[in-house]
């Protein structure tokens, strides 16, 4: 409530004004005309010449002439989409005090019940705000949730992917927030259990105190959660999800911003035929979503391109063994001509995560590194951690391909002020953490993406809000190719290269020397709408 001796200035009262009546019920005609308004009460430009114009995308039209008010001096840039394929923009500076200006239009196209803002406004720089505007968000902060994995068999990957997220959170309540509001963010371990996973975010959902999800590192608890329908039917946002399965992609209301697995084994793949492999080996375990959909897609681009006859040896394991002997044997066995190692394969593709795969090379699995595959071994995200090239792998990993979406802290990018900026930031959290890791730098540019989008939704935040805003993103980084979504393709993310891991060798014995660029660029995934493997 304002004081009695200092009026609440007329902007700010609209605001509050609108965003109660958006939350009671009405017809659809007092929904548009109130979605408008709040809309203009979001995007008043100022004269400050840093700032770049704001844009509104209006929502469906009823037929009818669409007017807005606007202040003395404010700036509108309003951009209308038609159904019809018409598409229209119109800049509106407001006139002196006591006159009035308006927009018409037929103004079509958005989501159904109106538009939403997709910018910050005069209220907002002032660090006022509409209060309470959706679940989860009050005048003083904005809760998220997150599901993360500090146990079990993923741990040695994905636990310090928490550090990304907490470092975007706590620099940007350290600046006062977004709109005077602090970032909370509830972060429970699911161990990487489906079941868990799903049974968090439903007690989140049902709850009614969180605005969504932020990055939410555990992809095993989010598969379930979306392929349930949960996620869509509740219409709850997943804002910068860190990819791994094909259904984060494909879901309404999830964002991701790292290439999925599915994506990177085609990728893989591409590049060792383009390097010349014929022929090819490949060990999975099949007790994890991420090794069913990259094998998946691995196995079907190198038959589309060499053949059906080109797979020597397919090789599906259960994670979490103790041993894998048996199977260890029957892989390199197959690959062995007049007992040279790997000679009848050219490239053997390791989809295990990092526990798993170092029971693999215990058991000899990828031989004893005197006779590797002639292409080499290649190997997505989860392997591109240092505790494992480090301390579980040795010779049979000299040289190994591990690939990425994003750029780590290694030459050349080292030396970039966006790379720069991201060690400086996670090691203000964590001294420990895994900077190379890819699944911290996707925690890290997710939240990013969550930041920006609610920076651009301004003093009332709601769930269709972020959605409109995030369907129409383009989003660079620095830390990896500029992501671009739409409404209808969630795809934005589509390319990786790949690091190699170095080791002084002498003898059988071999220490980790660190990782360098193999110098493939980023590679796209042209094929990504092929054989996308089906959700459970």
């Amino acid at each position: 409530m304002p004081s009695p001796t200092r009026p609440m200035p007329p902007a700010r009262r609209r605001l509050i004004r609108a965003a109660e009546i958006s939350r009671s019920p009405g017809a659809a005609g007092t929904a548009l005309v109130l979605a408008v308004a709040i809309v203009v009460l979001s995007t008043f430009t100022f004269e400050d010449p840093n700032r770049t114009a704001n844009t509104v995308v209006a929502g469906p039209s009823s037929g009818t002439d669409t007017f807005v008010d606007v202040g003395p001096g404010d700036e509108l840039e309003v951009e209308q989409e038609g159904t019809g394929g018409r598409e229209a923009s119109e800049r509106l500076v407001g006139g002196t005090e006591g006159s009035d200006a308006s927009v018409t239009g037929d103004a079509t196209g958005g989501a159904e019940g109106g538009p939403q803002a997709a910018a910050g406004s005069a209220e907002c720089e002032k660090g006022e705000n509409a209060g309470d505007t959706a679940p989860g968000v009050s005048a003083k902060e904005i809760r998220l949730g997150a599901t993360v994995v500090r146990t079990g068999i993923a741990k040695s990957f994905l636990a310090d992917a928490q550090f990304g997220i907490e470092a975007v959170r706590r620099k940007v309540n350290a600046a006062g927030g977004i709109c005077g509001r602090l970032l909370q963010i509830d972060y429970k371990d699911d161990g990487w259990v489906p079941s868990t996973g799903q049974e968090i975010i439903q007690k989140w959902i049902g709850e009614g105190n969180h605005f969504g999800l932020i990055v939410n590192p555990s992809s095993e608890g989010l598969r379930t959660a979306i392929s349930s329908e949960l996620i869509k039917q509740s219409q709850f946002p997943v804002m910068g999800a860190d990819g791994q399965l094909i259904g984060q992609y494909k879901d309404p209301w999830v964002w991701p911003v790292a290439t999925s697995t599915h994506s990177v084994m085609h990728i893989m793949a591409k590049n060792a035929i383009d390097r010349g492999a014929k022929t090819f080996a490949i060990v999975w375990e099949s007790n994890f979503r991420f090794g069913v959909e990259g094998h998946s897609a691995f196995k079907k681009y190198v038959e589309r391109h060499c053949g059906s006859g080109c797979v020597v040896k397919d090789t599906e394991i259960q994670g979490g063994g103790e041993s894998y002997q048996t199977q260890a044997n029957e892989f390199v066995g197959a690959c062995k001509d007049g007992g040279v190692e790997f000679k009848k394969c050219d490239f053997v593709a390791v989809l295990l995560e990092p526990a798993t795969a170092a029971q693999w090379v215990k058991a000899n699995g990828l031989g004893s590194g005197d006779n590797p595959p002639k292409v080499g071994v290649g190997a997505p995200q989860p392997l591109f951690v240092n505790d494992f090239v480090r301390d579980n792998c040795g010779k049979p990993c000299a040289e190994m391909w591990v690939w990425t979406s994003f750029k780590p802290p290694i030459a050349p990018y080292d030396a970039e002020s966006a790379v720069k900026q991201y060690v400086d930031d996670i090691r203000a959290v964590s001294a420990s953490a895994d900077v190379n890791n890819p699944h911290v730098q996707g925690a890290y540019v997710g939240a990013l993406l969550a930041v920006k989008a609610l920076e651009q939704l301004g003093p009332a935040p709601t769930r269709e809000g972020v959605k409109q805003v995030l369907d129409q993103m383009s989003f660079e980084s620095g830390l990896s190719k500029e992501l671009k979504f739409s409404g209808s393709n969630h795809f934005a993310a589509l390319s990786a290269q790949a690091f190699e891991a170095v080791y002084n060798v002498t003898g059988s014995s071999a220490s980790f020397n660190g990782w360098r660029y193999a110098e493939t660029g980023f590679i796209d995934d042209d094929e990504y709408q092929k054989d996308q493997a089906e959700q459970e």
